[in-house]
């Protein structure tokens, strides 16, 4: 939706604090490919949240592509405050990546000023500790061209090779990511791990997540599954050349998950 097009009044809403219309707005950050969209479904159900999602998701990617990162973070805030409308009085949520903030040439501490002057008071990290997965899933997802996968939906599987030359440097952008991130946080905030609390079943996180927003879990379905639950060694094609590569650094569990 273009700006001109939405009516004065409902710009003059846009503008105005996100916390006269609710309690507050939560943020869920995260690194992609680690459950945060089944988690943002489980909590869309609620009946006191409004989940939008991934709001840079499209425009990041628009603008990474058209090399106007330098106005891209000005123009990306107004999509947060487009929530608003639809969210009205119940809690307003929505997701960032890092892949959002690398897109738009903003770094974490900008984006979380704003979004604290926002009204985001509460804020979730989302962390899959093996950092080689989300790699490898985001590999599937390209090569799939499925993101996400309904629980009555078949999986498509999918077989490709990792770089090995930037293996480790893709693996110290998502470490450092989420060290930034828990400094950046400080207290306050939840930090929900992949593995403990959405791989084997996602309630758990859910569970976790509306007790920190101060809510009563109300009845939600998992409608979604994983989408790359096989063994690393069974889809990434050159897995014993990765597996060499990080023997001896400090992410060779990874390789064994």
């Amino acid at each position: 939706m273009k700006w001109k097009s939405v009516p004065r009044m409902h710009r003059a809403l846009l503008n105005a604090p996100m916390s006269l219309l609710r309690p507050f707005n939560v943020c869920l950050w995260h690194g992609g490919r680690s459950g945060s969209t089944v988690l943002g479904d489980l909590l869309g159900q609620h009946q006191r949240v409004y989940w939008a999602g991934e709001v840079l998701e499209n425009y990041s990617k628009k603008v990474e592509q058209s090399s106007t990162a330098a106005a891209g973070w000005q123009r990306a805030r107004r999509l947060f405050r487009y929530g608003k409308l639809v969210a009205g009085a119940r809690i307003y949520g929505c997701e960032m990546k890092i892949w959002h903030m690398k897109r738009l040439g903003v770094d974490a501490e900008t984006v979380l000023s704003f979004l604290r002057n926002a009204g985001f008071t509460r804020h979730v990290l989302l962390e899959r500790q093996n950092y080689l997965r989300i790699i490898a899933s985001g590999h599937a997802r390209v090569k799939t061209g499925r993101a996400h996968i309904k629980t009555n939906e078949a999986r498509h599987e999918a077989a490709f090779g990792l770089d090995p030359d930037r293996i480790e440097a893709l693996i110290r952008i998502y470490e450092q990511f989420f060290d930034e991130m828990r400094d950046l946080l400080g207290p306050g905030y939840i930090h929900l791990q992949y593995e403990d609390d959405i791989q084997a079943d996602p309630l758990i996180a859910y569970r976790k997540t509306v007790d920190y927003l101060g809510l009563e879990p109300a009845p939600v379905t998992v409608r979604l599954q994983r989408t790359n639950p096989d063994p690393l060694e069974r889809i990434v094609t050159n897995y014993e050349e990765i597996r060499a590569r990080l023997a001896g650094t400090r992410y060779e569990w990874m390789t064994a998950e």
